[in-house]
């Protein structure tokens, strides 16, 4: 599980038989864009070379006022021989799956009003043994675009309002007291 801003990225899963323990997923967050790269070119194969998934969830808590609003995804590898396809598949999201070929740019779609949870599958293809992908990226965008906190109340303001009514509560209570003396 990582955080980055109001983003959780979860639940993680991958398959391909030419994924290597180097690999690398890095998530970021520049200029109202969070970005979650694969990198295969720190393993031993340098790229994948068959067909694969990534799978995994990322949510906005409840604490933030943001929701999702649109999703990009690209990939760079091989172009002069052969060809390769990646696509990401996320929940309220139209059209629901995004296809980026390898003569592309980045292939975008938009999220249902409301959005605060998605679940992810960003899959490889490649048409031949001469095909590789070196890494891809999945972009997110929000609105609004950065990070906002659910406004909460001053700690200051919230004991000052307990103290109120707690001198609310003694006061009765000594009020009371007094009264019952007096009869």
């Amino acid at each position: 599980m990582s955080t980055v801003g109001d983003k959780v990225f979860s639940n993680f899963s991958i398959t391909g038989s030419t994924v290597d323990l180097q690999d690398e997923i890095t998530i970021g967050f520049v200029s109202g864009v969070f970005q979650l790269n694969y990198s295969a070119s720190l393993g031993t194969n340098m790229a994948l070379k068959t067909p694969g998934t990534l799978k995994y969830k990322v949510t906005i808590p409840a604490t933030f006022t943001n929701e999702f609003a649109a999703a990009g995804t690209n990939a760079q590898g091989s172009t002069m021989v052969a060809t390769f396809s990646k696509s990401l598949t996320a929940t309220n999201l139209t059209p629901s799956t995004l296809n980026f070929v390898s003569t592309g740019g980045t292939v975008v779609g938009t999220f249902s009003a409301g959005t605060k949870a998605i679940d992810v599958t960003s899959a490889w293809t490649l048409d031949n043994p001469n095909s590789f992908i070196n890494g891809f990226s999945d972009q997110y965008v929000q609105n609004p675009p950065d990070p906002t906190p659910i406004a909460v109340p001053e700690p200051s303001a919230v004991l000052g309002l307990a103290a109120l009514g707690l001198a609310g509560v003694v006061g009765r209570s000594v009020s009371r007291s007094l009264h019952n003396k007096q009869q």
